[in-house]
């Protein structure tokens, strides 16, 4: 049977959902690791093509159960009969059982007609297979539309590590090639360039005209009119004007000024890449461009797929698909096949040589789709088995403190706050509390809008910790963050300041006992600061606050029994790390305003538990959130000055430019200049940018907080989480350019207070598509459905605070896959149940390939 797989077919829905921390027992029987979910084999070993007759059996059963759905394995039985069947002698019944099928495969049956053959295989039982089985190492696993016009080479093993200069590629271009950064390693080797994936493909089947051409990715072959390149300044944008017999659309690049010099009046070029909105008129903003000759024509009339690779200064695109095209001829068959032939079955993947020899050279749609899943399965997979043994070890270690807040005392914690806590904080609590009763150490994840009560449940926690004879440790990122953590944390367990460094509560319900709150900061002079520390080595403290100064090697603890972190996006793992190493195995809580979608969430904190607060606490108003056309911006600036008049305060934000931080600073000088001397020149401006010193900001936010200041003019830096009740309008300029996530948190600067707020969003892009997008911000305050279609749109890579994680940078998997996502994480999870250590030749380069991607992000696993 030969069965080519539907474009864009949907996939199973991923099996089983991950993974959750189980029963936890007590304090005195510690549970350990994940339950047992089936088994992967892990030793090497012939194929066994009885064995495998069994399992393609319980694979139809399982079909049966599901109404013959074609849902028994991921992405459909074709894709698993592709590979199964290669396995198979000629005179194998199981062979001659999938032959039955028509041309198109199982998707093109009836319901009944799949039914029919199913219980018909099932009915037979499949007797033991005849004639000699073959094995891998004699008959290689056949994958889909394997193509062997394409010389896969026969260089020695270790050839991938060959030098790209030996590859007739220039020393200039190899130099060149060396600079593109794409995952930070520079590309120096055939297999490097193997594994430069392609960032999209042009499809030449479906050029449009620039009459056609709408908001979004496009590609259109057109002449160039005229070019347009200041001379005057390096950092000016280059502009061209294009044509091509049906319409008119300009081109601008920004910081590359040697555009110019590939661009001549006259010639025919193919443009590919985005297209938006400036001054009311559609333009190219910075396109590929790729000069027009006998190929590219060629490449129309076929409609190929061209791969578009991450590129760098003076690398043309025909220059880097060259040189790749040489790595596949001659080292595409070096490429050591990293999954378990088990894996592969039960994924339904095509092989790793033909995926990537397809995802750089697809000749349809279909294998294109296929390499790119097999491609992002593979990913997906690793990433899932770094976070889950990360798990593994930390739950694996030293038993945890059991952290016990007695009825009473959590009783009367909770009737000494001012307000009665929201269903969603209730459970939240629990939770935790449940979590830091057991040895098992705690990993969650604390998700909540902000203004939904994260801190109190946080609390608890650390009043758990004091009255269990353990310390605790916040942890914030910025020091204006930590000292209002330090501010509230007192003011919720009834503690007097002391000073800027301490506060001592005795609240009732603890009868007499004392509680000592440190606050530690960078900033602090070096004789508070050694005092702050002495305390909390002592045991003096019992709950720090502070910024990473907590995390320095001369701050010791007595006795650590947990830790909070707040933002966690602005941490790495390292200091995650470096926290836990405070006390021997703490407790460790994560608490984030910023609403994570499903899927990043598993990638990137796959290794925590989570517990979302989606409930604002009663009394709080909803921001009112609204769109602000061009020829409104008086009306919003009247607006603003009513709030101020009324006694509140303001922020307006500039334009994100994506360019450059100091273009952007200078732009946000300029904007404060301009509505200080033309705008609100009676009112009292101040300024914060990112160029601006951590003190710079700390003092500006200060007078800010203080109402010392009624309009804050700020770029996109402005904090999450800071605390000013008393502004209740955010004036949002530009806001087509900022994801809905980054709205979302700028809405949450305001409404913090008990008077009603308002987010106004000005946009300059007339488009449709910009006034619809920002409308989803107008519909809803759902943070976590904003982040869901701020994701859809823009990917992980545009996510709010995701770059720094080092976990969500995926090449080629998407993170709206979500059923590639589940299943991978589900493979992964058994895997490690049962070889926790992948140990097993099967298992030596998916080993060596998550020791490489852990150790590159300073991820410690213990792997024997």
């Amino acid at each position: 049977m030969k069965a080519t797989p539907r474009a864009g077919a949907a996939r199973g829905a991923g099996g089983a959902r991950p993974n959750r921390r189980g029963d936890r027992g007590s304090c005195r029987a510690r549970n350990g690791g994940y339950p047992g979910t089936g088994g992967l084999t892990t030793a090497a070993r012939p194929f066994d093509a009885d064995e495998a007759a069994q399992r393609f059996l319980k694979i139809l059963q399982q079909e049966s159960r599901r109404g013959f759905d074609d849902g028994a394995v991921m992405r459909g039985l074709d894709s698993f009969l592709r590979n199964f069947a290669s396995r198979f002698p000629d005179d194998s019944p199981v062979l001659r059982a999938i032959l039955q099928l028509p041309a198109h495969g199982y998707a093109s049956l009836t319901a009944g007609e799949r039914r029919a053959w199913v219980e018909g295989i099932i009915a037979s039982g499949v007797p033991p297979t005849s004639g000699r089985p073959s094995s891998p190492a004699q008959t290689p696993r056949r994958t889909p539309a394997t193509d062997h016009s394409r010389p896969a080479g026969g260089q020695p093993a270790g050839a991938l590590e060959t030098p790209i200069g030996r590859l007739r590629v220039r020393p200039e271009t190899a130099q060149k090639i060396a600079r593109i950064r794409r995952t930070g390693a520079p590309i120096e080797t055939a297999g490097d360039l193997l594994m430069h994936y392609p960032f999209r493909h042009i499809d030449y089947g479906h050029l449009l005209k620039i009459s056609e051409l709408r908001p979004g990715e496009r590609t259109t072959l057109a002449k160039v009119f005229s070019v347009e390149a200041p001379w005057r300044s390096r950092a000016a944008p280059i502009r061209a004007a294009l044509t091509d017999g049906y319409g008119r659309i300009d081109a601008v690049w920004f910081n590359q000024p040697w555009i110019a010099r590939q661009l001549a009046a006259g010639r025919e070029y193919v443009f590919s890449g985005r297209v938006g909105y400036f001054n009311g008129h559609m333009q190219f903003e910075n396109p590929e461009v790729e000069p027009a000759n006998d190929e590219t024509y060629e490449d129309v009339a076929r409609g190929r797929l061209v791969p578009v690779y991450p590129s760098t200064t003076g690398l043309a695109q025909r220059t880097l698909r060259r040189a790749v095209g040489l790595a596949l001829d001659g080292f595409l068959g070096q490429v050591p096949e990293l999954l378990p032939g088990a894996v592969l079955d039960e994924a339904g993947l095509p092989g790793l040589q033909w995926a990537i020899g397809h995802y750089h050279r697809p000749s349809s749609e279909a294998e294109l789709r296929e390499s790119e899943t097999r491609l992002g399965f593979d990913e997906f997979f690793i990433k899932q088995l770094v976070v889950l043994a990360r798990r593994r070890q930390w739950q694996s270690g030293p038993p945890a403190p059991c952290l016990e807040l007695a009825p009473p005392i959590l009783e009367s914690f909770l009737l000494s706050l001012p307000f009665a806590l929201t269903g969603a904080q209730d459970r939240a609590l629990k939770a935790v509390l449940g979590d830091i009763a057991s040895p098992l150490p705690m990993s969650r994840l604390l998700q909540g809008d902000v203004g939904s009560g994260k801190t109190v449940v946080a609390t608890a926690g650390l009043l758990a910790a004091a009255v269990s004879g353990r310390q605790s440790v916040m942890m914030a990122p910025t020091e204006i963050l930590a000292e209002q953590h330090f501010r509230t944390v007192s003011r919720l367990l009834g503690a007097e300041q002391a000073s800027d460094a301490e506060a001592v509560a005795e609240p009732a319900f603890l009868q007499g006992s004392t509680l000592r709150i440190a606050h530690l900061s960078g900033g602090q002079r070096g004789s508070l600061k050694k005092s702050v520390r002495g305390a909390i080595a002592s045991g003096e403290t019992n709950i720090a606050i502070g910024t990473h100064a907590l995390i320095e090697q001369s701050v010791d603890f007595a006795n650590l029994g947990l830790a909070v972190v707040d933002e966690q996006h602005r941490f790495g793992v390292v200091q995650r790390d470096r926290l836990k190493q405070k006390g021997q195995s703490p407790h460790l809580l994560v608490m984030t305003a910023t609403p994570i979608p499903r899927t990043l969430q598993l990638t990137v904190y796959g290794d925590l538990d989570n517990s979302i607060i989606d409930e604002l606490p009663p009394g709080r108003q909803t921001v009112q959130t609204r769109y602000v056309a061009p020829h409104e911006r008086r009306d919003a600036y009247a607006f603003v000055r009513q709030q101020t008049e009324d006694g509140r305060q303001a922020f307006i934000i500039c334009p994100l430019v994506e360019e450059s931080e100091s273009i952007e600073a200078k732009a946000a000088v300029q904007e404060h200049e301009r509505l200080s001397s033309e705008v609100f020149p009676d009112l009292r401006l101040s300024l914060l940018h990112g160029r601006m010193s951590p003190a710079e900001k700390d003092e500006v936010m200060e007078t800010f907080r203080l109402q010392r200041s009624d309009i804050l003019v700020s770029t996109s830096v402005i904090e999450v989480g800071i605390d000013i009740p008393n502004a209740t309008v955010i004036m949002i300029e530009g806001a087509e350019r900022f994801g809905l996530a980054q709205l979302h948190q700028f809405r949450g600067r305001v409404g913090r207070g008990t008077d009603q707020s308002y987010c106004l969003l000005l946009s300059d892009d007339p488009s449709p598509e910009a006034r619809a997008r920002l409308e989803v911000m107008v519909a809803t305050n759902d943070g976590f459905r904003l982040a869901e279609e701020d994701l859809r749109i823009r990917g992980a890579g545009e996510y709010y605070g995701v770059r720094q994680s080092g976990l969500a940078d995926f090449r080629v998997a998407r993170l709206s896959d979500e059923a590639l996502l589940a299943k991978a994480r589900e493979i992964a999870a058994r895997l490690l149940n049962e070889n926790p250590n992948l140990e097993g030749a099967d298992y030596s380069a998916l080993k060596r390939q998550v020791r490489d991607f852990a150790d590159q992000r300073n991820i410690v696993l213990a792997f024997h």
